[in-house]
């Protein structure tokens, strides 16, 4: 188990948490079809496999990024630009794994 892919997992089921509440209390303004359907995928995905390996949930955060941004806050809320923030260094931690992963396994063959 990695740190990266223990406090992305916690990270992201927090925004999930997040969003449903702000979808169940009509407080969202993003699109509510999107967003439902980002939550359905990620919450599905997430529960049945647990992305605690680093590469796992390096992988998952790059093929997932479209969802992500849908139930991450919007521009204009109040937690936008941390929120932005953290995305971002995720994804550029999550590139970074995926490309350590690549060299490691050149240099094995």
């Amino acid at each position: 188990m990695g740190q990266f892919g223990t406090t992305k997992r916690r990270w992201l089921l927090s925004a999930i948490r997040q969003r449903k509440l702000l979808l169940q209390t009509n407080r969202s303004r993003k699109l509510r079809p999107e967003t439902e359907k980002a939550v359905e995928i990620l919450e599905r995905l997430l529960s049945a496999y647990s992305y605690e390996n680093d590469l796992n949930m390096a992988r998952f955060i790059i093929q997932n990024q479209d969802n992500i941004i849908a139930i991450l806050p919007g521009t204009g809320a109040s937690g936008y630009e941390k929120k932005s923030s953290e995305r971002r260094d995720t994804l550029h931690e999550a590139r970074t794994i995926l490309e350590n992963s690549k060299s490691v396994r050149h240099e094995m063959v």
